[in-house]
């Protein structure tokens, strides 16, 4: 596989991550409903400018604005060591001053459901040792398939 497609295939899973973790945003209600999408990292304060700068492959940022306040995550695709067919999201819970307030495994069910499968610390980077499936294609499809988007 030549970078090209390499990168293209990336775009295309971080794409797919993005829209994730709008899903669970909107669905678990981690945001207001007048909350709007902040795309990029200059329209970020500070703080979480640098940390959304410092967010590399396979995981992808997402943040969201009403004004004055601002929600931030972090997010990676986890496939689950002890179920190899069962993937999950890793999710990272920002404050508006960059501090990892909270973190989780998350698992998106048959019917669109998002269940929380397990409590992980609040640490940036991600804690070390876990198995992340950054290229594993089915377990991303499998999990948009599931949360609908």
């Amino acid at each position: 596989m030549d970078v090209q497609m390499a990168s293209d295939r990336t775009k295309s899973e971080l794409g797919a991550l993005a829209l994730l973790l709008d899903s669970f945003a909107r669905q678990r209600g981690y945001i207001p409903e007048r909350a709007v999408p902040v795309d990029l990292a200059a329209d970020l304060p500070e703080r979480l400018r640098r940390l959304a700068g410092a967010i590399k492959p396979p995981a992808c940022w997402r943040a969201w604005s009403d004004g004055p306040r601002f929600w931030f995550m972090i997010g990676r695709v986890r496939q689950r060591a002890a179920d190899a067919r069962s993937a999950g999201l890793e999710l990272l819970f920002i404050s508006q001053d960059g501090e990892p307030v909270a973190a989780g495994l998350w698992a998106v069910g048959p019917g669109g459901d998002w269940a929380l499968t397990q409590v992980l610390e609040p640490e940036f980077p991600f804690p070390s040792g876990y198995r992340w499936c950054a290229h594993q294609r089915i377990p991303m499809r499998e999990l948009c398939h599931r949360a609908r988007v």
